[in-house]
């Protein structure tokens, strides 16, 4: 579908990101403005051995040190209030 998403640079308004956010709980249709929000995206390794010697999965967030510029408004949802979490958003403004 690039024909969708043609003349849309990163960022712009209608554009989406997958974002950390520190404080949470985050939930659907929250507007939060950029400041608040880092670029994220996350890697998962099965099978790693934990402190009982059981084999167990990771899920593990990286962000970007810098946070992003608008107001978003939240796409899904983030119920925690750990450092590593994060969801979508959509820029409106």
């Amino acid at each position: 579908l690039p024909w969708l998403i043609a003349g849309y640079g990163s960022g712009e308004i209608g554009t989406y990101v997958f974002a950390w956010k520190q404080a949470g709980p985050v939930y659907f249709s929250q507007v939060f403005p950029g400041s608040q929000l880092f670029p994220s995206g996350f890697w998962s390794g099965a099978g790693i051995i934990g402190a009982d010697n059981a084999g167990v999965s990771s899920f593990n967030w990286v962000r970007a040190t810098g946070s992003l510029s608008g107001s978003w408004r939240c796409m899904g949802q983030q119920g925690g209030s750990t450092s590593q979490s994060g969801t979508l958003f959509m820029r409106i403004a």
